[in-house]
């Protein structure tokens, strides 16, 4: 396992911004996770665990504790017909295109998340209706002590509360065939954002909305906030919106900008969306 000391959490976030972690830890195998996580509570310091960074922010004062980033690690993918074991540090668009090779539909609504597997299972945790219900069957998560856990009710997940101090290890998806030629539309219609955003070449967090279908773009040059600056963050308005840093961005500009998107987008502007949630503050690493 790789451990470092005071390791800037700026070279690991889309947004390129953060401070010191007092612990920097990569493991290597799950047995490594396992000594990760009890070592946090050996010495009475919090833990968070990060995938690539995509949907995080984070201080720039740092992280007084352990952050845990799980990269080339439980990133297996294994099917079992229509059944897929996926390791919480597999991809998306890893995920969704070996499942698209396989005629399985279900997961191709988010075509172009560049979240891992784990971040994106928490994320759906703490969006409004998450209706996974459908799609996971079971989930395994390493709980403080590091023994594992398995979970077969997918509503017990998205209690409140359930992914504190939890490492999602493994997730369990039951999909089912689909039409290829409409899966292959919707991938089609995703795939022009995800084009747009890789040309602006940007440092970026998001989206920061989760929807399973549809985009905000019209909500966005509705409400007059496409391209709403403060300081050297803004909002890039299409699809389900995206924070970019355009040089410099700080910490304090970014929480801004997200506090003034809430401000001008009100619940009744979302209620037609399902799985809608503002970049969390369970996804803003601070002292």
């Amino acid at each position: 396992m790789e451990i470092r000391k005071k390791e800037l959490l700026k070279y690991h976030t889309g947004l390129r911004i953060g401070g010191p972690a007092s612990l920097f830890m990569i493991p290597n195998r799950i047995e490594d996770l396992r000594q990760a996580v009890v070592l946090s509570g050996r010495k009475k310091m919090p833990f968070k665990v990060i995938g690539n960074g995509s949907s995080i922010i984070v201080s720039s004062k740092g992280y007084d504790g352990i952050i845990i980033k799980l990269v080339n690690v439980l990133n297996h993918i294994r099917f079992e017909k229509n059944r897929i074991y996926v390791g919480a540090g597999a991809t998306m668009p890893t995920l969704i295109r070996q499942a698209l090779a396989r005629g399985l539909n279900g997961l191709e609504n988010w075509w172009g998340l560049a979240s891992t597997v784990g971040g994106w299972l928490i994320r759906m945790g703490l969006s409004q209706k998450p209706y996974l219900d459908h799609l996971i069957n079971e989930l395994y998560v390493m709980e403080p002590d590091g023994c594992l856990t398995r979970f077969i009710e997918p509503s017990q997940i998205f209690d409140k509360g359930f992914f504190n101090q939890r490492v999602v290890v493994e997730v369990v998806f039951q999909l089912r065939p689909g039409d290829r030629d409409e899966m292959n539309l919707e991938i089609e219609r995703r795939q022009a954002e995800c084009d747009f955003l890789a040309q602006t070449r940007l440092p970026m967090a998001g989206p920061i909305f989760l929807t399973s279908e549809g985009d905000l773009t019209s909500l966005f040059v509705d409400k007059k906030l496409s391209g709403l600056r403060i300081g050297k963050a803004a909002l890039l308005g299409i699809g389900n919106g995206y924070v970019t840093n355009l040089g410099d961005a700080t910490y304090q500009d970014v929480l801004k900008l997200i506090d003034r998107v809430k401000q001008i987008v009100k619940d009744k502007d979302l209620k037609s969306r399902d799985g809608l949630c503002l970049l969390s503050e369970k996804e803003v690493i601070q002292c």
